[in-house]
């Protein structure tokens, strides 16, 4: 059987017979990671469309058209999202036999070239998510004197889809302040720069881009602020913060 399925993973196009499946621990990666795979690395094509494919498809999809065992396809489905083969091979009945038929499956469904890319693995037709980004984060304080600190920051990016399919974004940043949604390039990469009043003004600045796999990453991420109503033992206070992360959803 290990021979019909390694012959699979390198051809990527033969069915697998309806009896084969996986054991609950059965491992699909050996070795130095690629020899079950059929010599698919972390961070390839390959790779990329294979967690695009079960970060996104529903259960229907991966039970009925690509053909995995409904344990394997109801694991996958708790248990993502998934950012590496590695986290992907950790999931009962995920094993030789699933990977086989998941990558056969993305090499006989490519993703059309007008998504994107990055937008292929989002869910079809409408949808909205709540996707929070941490990151580690450096503030100074001035009151006049500086301190600074290390700390931790977040945002919360609101996506959404519409009947006109067009994917938005807005955010929630500093736990509670939210602003509106704009659409996102088609090309992943965004700009956002919003002005904040609190006791104060300043301003939220952050850039990014957005990865196939459902991947989001924060470039960098600014927050100014000063406040001069006395409210910090009467001294005029300047604060930064900044800092980058990613998160996958």
């Amino acid at each position: 059987m290990r021979s019909v399925v390694a012959f699979c993973l390198l051809a990527a196009a033969c069915e697998m017979p309806a009896t084969m499946v996986d054991g609950p621990n059965d491992s699909f990666l050996a070795g130095d990671g690629k020899a079950d795979t059929g010599g698919i690395a972390e961070g390839s094509p390959d790779a990329l469309a294979v967690l695009a494919l079960v970060n996104g498809a529903d259960l229907a999809t991966l039970d009925g058209a690509v053909g995995l065992d409904g344990r394997a396809a109801k694991n996958i489905v708790a248990d993502r999202p998934f950012d590496t083969l590695k986290a992907l091979d950790a999931v009962p009945y995920v094993g030789t036999i699933a990977f086989a038929k998941l990558l056969a499956y993305v090499h006989t469904h490519p993703a059309p070239p007008s998504s994107g890319g990055w937008a292929s693995s989002l869910p079809p037709g409408p949808f909205a998510l709540d996707v929070q980004v941490n990151f580690p984060a450096t503030t100074q304080y001035c009151q006049p004197s500086c301190l600074t600190r290390k700390g931790s920051g977040d945002v919360v990016l609101h996506l959404a889809r519409g009947a006109d399919g067009a994917v938005t974004m807005g955010f929630t940043a500093l736990s509670y302040y939210t602003y509106p949604a704009r659409p996102v390039p088609a090309d992943g990469r965004f700009e956002r720069g919003e002005g904040y009043y609190a006791h104060g003004e300043g301003s939220i600045v952050f850039d990014g881009h957005f990865e196939p796999g459902r991947v989001v990453v924060i470039d960098d991420y600014s927050w100014d602020y000063t406040s001069d109503n006395g409210m910090f033992n009467g001294w005029t206070t300047d604060m930064t913060s900044t800092g980058a992360g990613r998160a996958t959803f």
